[in-house]
């Protein structure tokens, strides 16, 4: 697609954000059977800021983000290029939420050799590749979220929640010091998606959400062919947990 399409199809998408949200960009889009929200905020976003994101997220996003049952933090546990980080602050600005974001992240990715690696057949190492991931996060998280900048944590998820078990204070990617620990009121899993990983992330997860908090769990669609499916399936059984939607990832609410 050429220039003059693409910027045809954001200026029809995002023709009335200048004025606000209006009922017709609030209303939800049904798609393939998904809800799917547009604003013009999140459609000149997903075409500038690279990330791997299913539109049914938004609407899953809108809807917990809103019922957020307290001022816990909010937290996203795989950032890539602050994709995600991005529209859950837009989430957080729309239902004027001032819940803390950490955005948690190693920046080591799934399936890839070490870092002398090459991309296939190109010129570029994956050390190369993570370095220009890491600095379209920040400059895409500085731009998007630069009036409520989120904490950017690079630790391995398993390091991150020991680390918030233990209470401790780490500096983030924007040199800021962060004290870890108490309750969170939303977890969003999209690390590693292989079964031992998602599981340890959900426990972690469910030990410390608050009652009324949210688990969202990307690349879950039934089929989607991921390990973290096995854990939906679990999810559905544990008394903790009461499941809310799929759209076509799925979201929980802890109840106990």
């Amino acid at each position: 697609m050429d220039l003059r399409h693409l910027t045809a199809r954001a200026l029809r998408r995002a023709s009335l954000a200048a004025g606000g949200i209006t009922p017709l960009d609030k209303a939800a889009n049904i798609v393939d059977s998904r809800v799917v929200w547009r604003d013009g905020f999140t459609s000149w976003l997903t075409m500038a800021n690279a990330g791997m994101m299913d539109p049914g997220n938004l609407h899953c996003f809108n809807h917990a983000v809103e019922r957020l049952p307290a001022g816990a933090p909010v937290v996203e546990i795989g950032a890539f290029c602050g994709l995600s980080t991005n529209l859950l602050g837009h989430f957080k600005r729309l239902h004027g939420k001032r819940n803390r974001l950490i955005s948690v992240d190693p920046w080591m990715f799934e399936g890839a050799p070490e870092a002398a690696g090459m991309l296939g057949q190109g010129p570029v190492s994956f050390g190369e590749y993570r370095d220009h991931v890491m600095d379209s996060y920040r400059r895409n998280v500085r731009l998007f979220s630069k009036d409520d900048l989120p904490a950017a944590v690079e630790l391995t998820s398993d390091a991150f929640f020991a680390a918030w078990d233990r209470g401790e204070t780490v500096t983030d990617l924007w040199g800021q010091a962060l004290k870890l620990g108490g309750g969170l009121s939303m977890v969003f899993v999209d690390g590693n998606h292989s079964y031992p990983f998602a599981r340890r992330d959900v426990d972690n997860a469910a030990r410390n959400l608050v009652v009324g908090g949210w688990l969202f769990l990307d690349d879950s669609g039934d089929g989607s062919g991921w390990e973290v499916t096995r854990v939906v399936d679990e999810l559905r059984r544990d008394p903790r947990f009461r499941h809310v939607m799929a759209n076509p990832n799925h979201l929980f609410e802890k109840v106990a």
